[in-house]
């Protein structure tokens, strides 16, 4: 999963958003990705929702 994030954060950074908004944005796909996986979801699934 830590490839996923690193992409959205090197996303983020690209877009100019702010370190702030870019540590709120990383928190919250990390919770998300944590309840998705204790839901049974695998990395692929999840992978595909994030791409």
């Amino acid at each position: 999963m830590n490839e996923i994030v690193e992409k959205f954060k090197i996303s983020l950074i690209e877009d100019g958003k702010s370190p702030k908004k870019i540590e709120s944005y990383i928190r919250d796909a990390k919770t998300l990705i944590d309840f998705m996986s204790d839901k049974g979801l695998n990395s692929i699934v999840i992978y595909k929702y994030f791409k």
